[in-house]
């Protein structure tokens, strides 16, 4: 993949030799010496440089009080030279960006602070790796321990199953964890004290195995079907990061222009841009922190979960494919520590159908917060282009009621539609809606005159049955926004009731 180096544990090497050596030295018990570069030869007749952290300043970094003060931390920085008795050399260290003042408040200062100090006073120099490469090519040899990580002493159970590695402090019943294999030290590993009490990892199983199903599932349908337009499917996967990176028209039909066998249509484009999401989502549905913290249900779980979920959604809308009901049958075998979520089934029902996103739920988004604010003709909402078609709004006190077109492009799938919309505002937080495609004109103004009769008619029940006629599966409230127009929206409504309450209170006063 043209990768050129990478960071590891030092209890990650099992042992070095010098380039043209013979004479290999053991340091598989994290006694390798980080200060420099190391080759690693790899299976293919490739090799990728490796530097490895220094595992005391990083420990302490994040477990200690070495963020209290800067000028502490650069000396600690500096002394890290001393302890290989030499004057030059590379310090590497691993820490998490939320250390620094998320996880020790002012951090940021601390690190700021001692960067400048050991700047100022030329005590060192702040290098990136690949610019110490270049000056200092690697002069030994390295042999990793296979199946190792940073993050557990079981290998890579972490990630895959019921290992007994947990987060500190979690205490949700007791566990009997699988049995200690060798570390990356190659030692046997002394349980982790911080987790007497843990929560099961048995989800992490299952739900591993419901993605390896999806993304061959995934990977059949997108190698069949992409054949039918581009020359290489597997090269085009691989270049579409050109196009995640600068999604302009321009360089999209440049990246078409590279791959395609032929001139698309519109539709072929819509249909080539959802199979390389497909795959974009089949791979980010592996982000390693949906299998490392304690239950499915956690957040980061749940996104994995949801970019799974997204590539389900876009494999029904390109071959009416459905794999979904197999999938959330293998997620039935992941129990949740918290009883009310049961399985994975139900933290999949209740957190991940219920944030999907299609062109509908845009439209309402749009229509609900065109009652709050100004309705603009064009307006951009994430990753979608709205432009107002027609528009109606109406009001009667407390009541609200607007109705509309609106046509929507999508940035990403360039998928575009016309959608019809309704929506009432009774008071407060309470909205209702709906916004499904529109198919004529003769249905949009049957729609609009039947409602702005029963408003003026101040007739709510009837209006209620109406817009639940007209959207059926498509009917949404305020909880249906994306969560920055609910804020948004939320908002405007306490700051009227406040400015409401002020204004009463300062008449009673006077």
């Amino acid at each position: 993949q043209g990768i050129k180096f990478t960071i590891l544990s030092p209890k990650q090497a099992s042992r070095i030799k010098q380039v043209n050596g013979t004479q290999w030295t053991d340091v598989s018990r994290g006694d390798i010496d980080t200060s420099r570069p190391y080759l690693c030869q790899l299976p293919s007749g490739g090799s990728i440089a490796i530097f490895f952290y220094d595992e005391g300043i990083s420990q302490e970094i994040a477990f200690s009080n070495l963020l209290e003060n800067g000028e502490v931390y650069a000396n600690r920085m500096i002394r890290y030279f001393s302890q290989y008795q030499k004057e030059s050399g590379i310090l590497t260290i691993a820490s998490d960006g939320e250390t620094y003042g998320h996880h020790h408040r002012f951090g940021d200062m601390a690190l700021a602070y001692a960067l400048y100090l050991i700047e100022s006073k030329n005590l060192a120099r702040i290098t990136i790796y690949g610019e110490y490469l270049s000056e200092n090519p690697p002069a030994h040899v390295v042999e990793i321990i296979e199946n190792t990580s940073w993050s557990c002493p079981h290998g890579v159970g972490r990630w895959k199953e019921d290992c007994g590695c947990c987060t500190p402090g979690s205490i949700v019943q007791q566990t009997n964890t699988t049995p200690l294999t060798h570390s990356a030290s190659g030692r046997t590993p002394a349980p982790i004290k911080s987790c007497p009490l843990v929560s099961r990892q048995k989800w992490r199983a299952p739900l591993r195995e419901a993605m390896d199903w999806l993304r061959q599932t995934l990977i059949t349908l997108f190698d069949d079907r992409m054949r039918a337009f581009v020359t290489d499917p597997w090269r085009a996967r691989d270049d579409y990061i050109d196009v995640i990176l600068n999604r302009s028209p321009e360089n999209i039909e440049l990246f078409f222009s590279k791959h395609t066998t032929r001139t698309l249509s519109e539709k072929e484009k819509v249909e080539v841009l959802k199979l390389l999401e497909i795959q974009r989502n089949g791979m980010l549905m592996y982000t390693s922190c949906g299998w490392f913290f304690d239950d499915i249900s956690g957040i980061e779980s749940v996104q994995v979960l949801r970019y799974a979920c997204r590539a389900m959604q876009l494999l029904r809308e390109v071959a009416g494919i459905d794999p979904e009901p197999d999938f959330i049958y293998i997620l039935k075998k992941a129990p949740s520590n918290v009883p009310e979520y049961k399985d994975g089934e139900q933290v999949y029902r209740n957190f991940v159908q219920t944030s999907v996103v299609d062109l509908s739920r845009v439209g309402f988004h749009y229509a609900l917060t065109s009652l709050i604010e100004k309705s603009p003709d064009k307006i951009r909402i994430k990753n979608y282009t709205l432009k107002n078609e027609a528009y109606t709004k109406t009001e009667a006190g407390e009541l609200k009621l607007a109705i509309g077109k609106v046509f929507l492009y999508s940035d990403i799938t360039w998928e575009e539609n016309t959608l019809m919309f309704a929506v009432l505002h009774m008071g407060n937080h309470n909205f209702i809606g709906g916004a499904t495609e529109f198919t004529n004109d003769k249905t949009y103004f049957s729609m609009r005159d039947e409602l702005l009769d029963n408003f003026s008619k101040s007739d709510i029940p009837r209006m209620i049955i109406s817009l639940e006629n007209h959207f059926g599966s498509r009917f949404y409230s305020l909880w249906d926004l994306f969560r920055d127009g609910q804020r948004r929206v939320l908002y405007s409504i306490l700051n009227s009731t406040l400015a409401e309450m002020e204004s009463a209170f300062r008449h009673i006063y006077n």
